[in-house]
């Protein structure tokens, strides 16, 4: 069969097209891949960090000895024993006398681990990436930190939190914490402890 020359002409514009259809994909898909590296990156430099893992323990787990004074000659006297209302004690924002030595380590373990919460958040300002690709790694810690959930905390350490946050300028963190409520309500979640509660005291 001889094809003419506006069938032939109609083939190869179809055919560009579909060209165009799988490069555009291929791109999109490299991106996406680009995407999803960086985020697994951040999360692994933020997991390394000794103070947010500091703060992972003390938000997991109930009484547990922490590191506080790395430094301290002496290890036992590196470690204390941080419970919820050690944490929250911590994260006053005002109170009549000095903070103790202890609640000063504490303080300085959340503020960094709040100073990462911003950068996370900055990245989804600036549009690099969105919010549902940190979700997976941060919807536990995010979820302690907003809602009083049995087993973890209550809603004296979520209060705490969120007053601490908004005294000091967190905005960044404040709104990740944000996302985290508006995407579980968009989408009916309701998230179960995927960690090992039966290690928590």
């Amino acid at each position: 069969m001889i094809l003419d020359s506006s069938t032939l002409a109609l083939l190869g514009v179809f055919g560009g097209i579909v060209a165009f259809s799988v490069g555009l994909w291929q791109y999109h898909k490299a991106q996406r891949w680009k995407v999803l590296e960086f985020v697994a990156n951040e999360i692994k430099d933020f997991e390394q960090q000794p103070s947010a893992c500091n703060a992972m323990l003390m938000l997991d787990y109930e009484g547990m000895r922490i590191e506080l004074f790395p430094k301290d000659d002496k290890v036992v006297d590196r470690y204390v024993a941080v419970d919820e209302a050690l944490i929250v004690q911590s994260l006053v924002v005002k109170q009549h006398r000095a903070f103790t030595d202890v609640e000063v380590a504490i303080r300085d373990i959340f503020d960094e681990f709040f100073g990462h919460l911003e950068r996370f958040d900055q990245y989804i300002e600036s549009g690099l990436v969105g919010y549902r690709d940190f979700h997976p790694y941060l919807r536990y810690w995010l979820g302690i930190l907003t809602e009083a959930r049995s087993g973890l905390k209550s809603q004296r350490l979520v209060g705490a939190v969120r007053e601490f946050l908004i005294a000091f300028e967190y905005d960044g963190a404040i709104r990740l914490l944000d996302r985290y409520r508006r995407h579980k309500a968009a989408n009916g979640i309701v998230h179960a402890d995927t960690r090992n509660s039966g290690a928590r005291a």
